[in-house]
């Protein structure tokens, strides 16, 4: 409990433009009330275990930071917690406070509601769902959180059972590990054109990708 009796009187504090944050050590609460419209924003909480601070938060799948593709953190509470764990309906985001501040970019205006934004791809991801989690390491985050129900549809079972099999007895393109790299490689958010060619080349230099093919260092 010391580490976060500390955080109490190290987090709670208004800035200039009269927005405050508050943490109240009696309930491990994080409040935070900007003047603009005076309401008061539920920020999550505060545990310790094996003195490190867990900072928990519940938020939307669909709250996800848009242009960045990446979840936003209150850059004053990631300063003096170790890791940051947000829970959606889908599963848990966990993240350490060292990559959010190396990896991240602070957004907003100064004060205390500063942000940082830390890309998808960087928190580790525990979905309550197999399905979703095979989807999403399959597809990449950004195509595998719209997609994953057909995985679990019966025609995508049958495909890729028939595949399989075909692996087993003959050659067929491209490699498993390069189906999916088109979604992979290009996230739902920043595809505005989708071109459909003849894929693969069957000299061993596909790799997923129309109008494309591996050099000689296997590079794309």
């Amino acid at each position: 409990m010391e580490r976060i009796d500390k955080f109490s009187v190290i987090l709670n504090k208004k800035d200039d433009f009269g927005n405050e944050i508050i943490f109240d050590s009696k309930t491990n609460k994080i409040v935070l009330t900007l003047k603009s419209d005076s309401i008061k924003r539920d920020l999550g909480e505060i545990k310790e275990k094996d003195n490190k601070l867990f900072y928990f938060k519940r938020e939307k799948e669909g709250d996800i930071y848009k242009n960045m593709n990446a979840w936003t953190i209150n850059k004053h509470i990631a300063t003096n917690v170790d890791y940051i764990v947000y829970q959606t309906d889908k599963g848990n985001y966990v993240m350490d406070t060292d990559t959010a501040w190396t990896r991240g970019t602070q957004i907003g205006k100064p004060g205390v509601d500063k942000k940082l934004a830390v890309p998808l791809n960087l928190w580790k991801v525990y979905f309550d769902n197999p399905i979703t989690a095979f989807a999403v390491k399959t597809l990449g985050y950004s195509w595998g959180i719209k997609l994953w129900q057909e995985f679990d549809k019966e025609y995508m079972k049958t495909l890729a059972k028939t595949i399989r099999s075909k692996r087993n007895t003959e050659t067929v393109y491209p490699d498993s590990k390069d189906v999916f790299n088109a979604f992979r490689l290009t996230s739902f958010e920043n595809t505005k054109v989708v071109i459909i060619g003849q894929e693969p080349y069957n000299d061993g230099s596909d790799h997923g990708l129309a109008f494309s093919k591996k050099d000689d260092e296997n590079n794309y």
